[in-house]
């Protein structure tokens, strides 16, 4: 039986999560001798990030970056970010927003 959004919208509690993956061939010698950050926009609540399969780390608060100099591969690469909204028992609505991010940026310095 489906169940419509907008009963799920009526709970007062509610943890719920999301996955995103985005592939990316990266060349060799991308970035050599500079260190790169993953930036997957702003974190609502929390997020999980993995590359290539590893956990590079949690987002929670700003500034929502990870290093993951050291975890790419040149060829394909694939990164997921894994958003939660809520931990169990808090209040979910009430400007607790689940979305996924807009866009993926790697940033070398």
């Amino acid at each position: 039986m489906k169940k419509s959004l907008a009963l799920f919208l009526t709970l007062a509690y509610l943890t719920a999560g999301g996955l995103w993956a985005k592939p990316i061939d990266l060349t060799a010698g991308f970035g050599r001798g500079q260190r790169v950050l993953l930036d997957p926009g702003r974190v609502e609540v929390m997020a999980q990030v993995t590359l290539n399969g590893k956990l590079c780390g949690m987002l929670w608060m700003p500034p929502y970056t990870l290093d993951v100099t050291d975890d790419l591969m040149s060829g394909s690469n694939t990164f997921e970010v894994k958003v939660t909204s809520t931990s169990t028992g808090k209040p979910a609505l009430g400007g607790v927003q689940l979305r996924t991010p807009a866009r993926l940026e790697i940033n070398t310095f």
